[in-house]
């Protein structure tokens, strides 16, 4: 090793780095310490999905939390996030796929298969296959943080509701052969509208773009275009009509390309439902 060498390694203390990382492998103590820093030090390419990955996603069509993963797969596909999917609906009555029960062991819809790995529940899914997007950005740390906070507010606040709506205009009903309850639905619509008001009122949202958070749409915005469509589509309630910001971002979204596609489905299945 030449002096120059020596004097570089000094300067840029290579001596402490890799004294911290010494440290870091006698407290985990991984079985192939080699593999440990390989992983230490990836950036996670080898996560990415390929052309040739074989990709369902199964969901009980209609469902909200199903929305939210067939409009995030969708934002992927048109992201260069993954080439292509299936979609297997699964209904009270139809026949379960015989890969279903290992991608999905509690049986919870919606579910995703990827090459054989399950990841279950509509959260996990939409962050699975936006990672690596402005969706979901994996850096900075902060904006992933809070689009994350954001969904997770969002699912709380307004899709619960959007769901709660649409299990008892659409799902209780078959279920239980009788009619829907209606001040249910309309309570369910009420709390939804509040929610949205709260929404637009916040402090920081839907201030740099039309978007909710941030120049670019990301799951926060997938998550309530999956709320907005079920309960306004599905259940029957206007709930954004004089809201200025929510109607701007409303409008904004049913003109991306991965909206229009990935709620074609849903659309059908509504229209197919109002038609009886």
């Amino acid at each position: 090793m030449s002096e120059i060498d020596t004097k570089y390694l000094k300067e840029k203390n290579v001596a402490a780095l890799l004294e911290t990382l010494a440290a870091e492998i006698v407290i985990q103590r991984p079985n192939d310490p080699e593999a440990f820093l390989r992983d230490r030090f990836s950036d996670g390419k080898e996560d990415t999905f390929k052309p040739s990955d074989a990709i369902t996603l199964y969901v009980t069509m209609l469902s909200p939390v199903s929305a939210v993963a067939l409009l995030a797969l969708s934002y992927a596909k048109h992201n260069n996030q993954i080439t292509g999917y299936d979609v297997s609906e699964i209904n009270d009555g139809t026949p379960i796929p015989s890969d279903f029960h290992s991608t999905s062991p509690f049986q919870r819809l919606p579910a995703l298969n990827h090459n054989g790995v399950g990841v279950v529940e509509a959260g996990a899914i939409a962050k699975y296959v936006c990672s690596r997007t402005s969706a979901f950005p994996v850096t900075p740390a902060r904006q992933r943080a809070r689009v994350d906070s954001l969904f997770e507010t969002i699912q709380h606040l307004v899709l619960s509701e959007a769901t709660a709506a649409v299990e008892e205009r659409v799902f209780a009903p078959r279920k239980h052969q009788r009619p829907a309850d209606n001040i249910s639905v309309q309570a369910s619509a009420t709390r939804f509208r509040a929610a949205l008001s709260q929404l637009q009122s916040a402090a920081h949202l839907f201030e740099d773009s039309v978007w909710v958070v941030g120049s670019a749409v990301s799951i926060a915005d997938i998550i309530l275009a999956a709320a907005v469509f079920s309960m306004h589509h599905v259940a029957g309630f206007d709930c954004v009509s004089g809201l200025e910001k929510l109607s701007k971002w409303w409008a904004a979204v049913q003109q991306e390309v991965f909206f229009v596609e990935g709620i074609r489905p849903l659309q059908a299945a509504a229209a197919k439902l109002y038609s009886r």
